[in-house]
This record gives C-alpha cells, structure tokens and sequence, in this order.
C-alpha cells in the first residue's frame, strides 16, 4: 500500500463526521479535519436548559517517506500550534483536542520513541473552561506497525483495522 492509498482509506473514515480539508490544509499536512459537537441539556421543555456543553476535535494528517525526530518534532509543533490557535474557551466549553496521524513508509527508532513519549495538555481557568490534549498516532507501512502516544491508545485499534481491511482487499 502507498502513502497516499494509506491516506485516502484513513480519511474515509473520517468524511462521515468531521470537515476534511485537502485543498487547503495548513501546511505542511496533506489534510485536516475538524468535528464540532454541541450538547444542550433540559428539563421537561428546551427553556429550562440546565447545561450546555462544546467540543472541539482538530485532526492533522502527516505523510513522509521517513519519519525522522526532526521531522515529528515539525509536525507535532505545527498540529499543536494550529489547533490551540482555533480554540475558543467559554464557560461551557468541554475540549477541545489536537489529534495527529502520520503515515510514514519507515520510522527511525529515535522518531518512534519521541512519539511514543509525546504529551501535551493545556487547562483553561483551572479547568473550569475545559481542558485540551495532544494525540499522535503514526503507522510505517513498511512493516505494517502502529505507534502512539499514551493518548493515542483508543485510536491504535481503529488504525490497524483501516490498514489491515484495505490491504486484504
């Protein structure tokens, strides 16, 4: 499978739910993508609302021929700069989180380990305005391997099934 087959099968998972953009991406991804959810809760009519929440969820998609520790390190300040940019925290904000993928053919040892380390997390008012986290999620299609971050852990499933599916066929 080639980098730009990998992308294309990993941002067909994405085009049900988020806004991708390929055209204009910032630079340097091959695309981005952005989910916004709003959830309102009442009592008995929509006029006694007793909470409001907004969340936020800005996607990065990465390519390289070989992902190097300058190269992430490129990449993860670019996401985490870009996204942190575009949060707007309000009392009622919930989250609002940067998300890398990087498709890469082959990852140095050095470049794996720095992303597997990776953590960033900023708190709004202590809090009480939300909170924002940094998930990096990468595979080398040379050896099929995927490597996260300790936030990326609940995509690493979703990552090998979209690599594995789209190689059988």
């Amino acid at each position: 499978m080639t980098r730009e087959e990998a992308l294309d099968a990993l941002l067909a998972e994405f085009v049900r739910y988020y806004n991708i953009d390929r055209e204009t991406p910032a630079e340097p991804f091959a695309a981005t993508a952005v989910f916004h959810l709003h959830n309102e809760h009442y009592f008995l009519i929509k006029k006694a609302k007793f909470a409001e929440q907004f969340s936020n969820e800005y996607v990065y998609f990465a390519e390289a021929e070989e992902l190097t520790p300058e190269l992430y390190g490129q990449f993860e300040e670019r996401a985490w700069e870009d996204g942190m940019a575009q949060v707007r925290p309000i009392p009622d904000h919930r989250n609002s989180d940067v998300t890398l993928y990087i498709v890469a053919d082959r990852i140095t040892p050095e470049a794996a380990k720095r992303l597997k380390k990776a953590r960033r997390s900023k708190t709004y008012k202590m809090g009480l305005q939300g909170y924002s986290h940094y998930r990096v999620i990468a595979c080398e299609l040379s050896t099929e391997t995927v490597i996260h971050n300790y936030m990326g852990d609940m995509m690493k499933k979703s990552m090998q099934n979209i690599f594995v599916n789209n190689a059988e066929t």
